[in-house]
């Protein structure tokens, strides 16, 4: 049974071409806040945390995550933080990510469930193997966990 999901920010929630969040993020991040713990996890990727907890506060989301984690260092040492601060093990977590190849290795090293939202400028960035899911957008997320 899925007790967490992490998040990645930037194209998944956050539409980083166009600065704004994707029209159906408030409404994922609503619907699974009473049923689930939730945090973000994302590489900086040149700008500073300060400035993605900024972000999350001003468009009102920092009271949906448990933690937010955005680091310097790879993506599984992110996730391996979250799991580890939550005391949950691997295969109670889902992992959202628009980056496949950030997230399968992880999950078929650990269990934790991977999904991966195929869109955008990663969607044709093929996985070394298959996510346990993939979906086309935040809504369809609803009908797996």
């Amino acid at each position: 049974m899925i007790k967490a999901i992490i998040f990645d920010w930037n194209r998944t929630l956050w539409d980083k071409e166009n600065g704004a969040l994707f029209a159906e993020t408030k409404d994922i991040l609503e619907h699974y806040k009473q049923k689930t713990r939730l945090a973000l996890a994302s590489n900086l990727e040149g700008g500073n945390r300060e400035e993605k907890l900024d972000l999350i506060s001003k468009h009102n989301l920092s009271h949906y995550f448990d933690l937010a984690e955005f680091q310097e260092e790879k993506k599984d040492q992110i996730f391996e933080k979250i799991i580890q601060h939550w005391g949950l093990k691997p295969e109670e977590v889902a992992i959202v990510d628009d980056k496949a190849k950030k997230i399968v290795s992880f999950g078929r090293r650990t269990g934790a469930t991977t999904i991966w939202l195929k869109k955008g400028k990663y969607a044709d960035e093929l996985p070394d193997a298959d996510p346990d899911h993939v979906i086309y957008s935040l809504a369809e997320l609803k009908r797996i966990v």
